[in-house]
């Protein structure tokens, strides 16, 4: 990282020339484009609410339409704030982490969390709907939580909080993985059961997977065939 993140960010507060030449045509006029959008992106610095969830996305993410949509703010907002106030652009994974890491503890989770669980987390902080599809990914992914969240205890003191808290996350891991089996397995054995019970009253049932054929060969014929419908007045007394 060869220049601090906010280095526009301190020309523009020095009033020094000569540097930058966004800077520059931003001293220069400050009723022209450049200059209108600093007026615009100045007030969201000075608000620590937006400042942290903006930055947080940045740190997660460089696609200002999608952090756009997440914080119902304009993307060019959100791209001139950037060259601003938060270049990320050539920043590796240690360089964010470290811009992760400030004094206010809730600025500092919540771009740890933008940074390691990306804008999806930041979406569903905001109530933004968000779908983790297919559920079964989401399991897996609160197993691989838990079960590297007891591995990091291990690491740590005996006097630590973290380590007092391994059980919880020991047995987090374990009642997780128990719920990915019984979806992983569960699914094939209910059907396994379906069909052994259907078969005692339809000796010549195949399966349930060739009925599902059977079922959508027969909807997509169905759908060729122009049926007119009757209303209730047309139908007959």
């Amino acid at each position: 990282m060869s220049k601090r993140h906010n280095y526009r960010e301190i020309l523009l507060r020095k009033e020094q020339a000569g540097e930058d030449e966004l800077v520059d045509d931003i001293l220069a006029n400050p009723e022209g484009e450049n200059g209108l959008l600093f007026q615009r992106v100045k007030p969201i610095n000075e608000n620590d609410l937006k400042r942290h969830y903006i930055e947080a996305c940045l740190l997660a993410s460089s696609n200002y339409t999608e952090i756009g949509r997440i914080l119902d703010i304009n993307v060019e907002l959100i791209e001139f704030y950037s060259k601003i106030y938060y270049i990320t652009d050539d920043m590796d994974r240690l360089d964010k982490l470290q811009m992760a890491n400030v004094r206010n503890k809730e600025e500092s989770t919540l771009k740890l969390w933008g940074l390691t669980e990306g804008l999806s987390f930041l979406a569903w902080r905001l109530g933004k709907r968000t779908d983790v599809t297919p559920p079964l990914e989401g399991l897996k992914q609160l197993f691989d939580t838990c079960l590297f969240k007891a591995k990091e205890a291990f690491f740590n003191s005996s006097e630590s909080k973290a380590a007092q808290e391994s059980t919880k996350w020991v047995k987090l891991s374990m009642d997780v993985a128990r719920l990915l089996k019984a979806w992983s397995t569960d699914g094939n054995e209910a059907q396994k059961e379906l069909e052994i019970r259907v078969k005692e009253v339809i000796a010549t049932f195949p399966s349930v997977d060739a009925f599902k054929d059977l079922f959508e060969d027969v909807k997509s014929k169905a759908a060729d065939v122009d049926v007119p419908i009757q209303s209730d007045e047309e139908t007959p007394d």
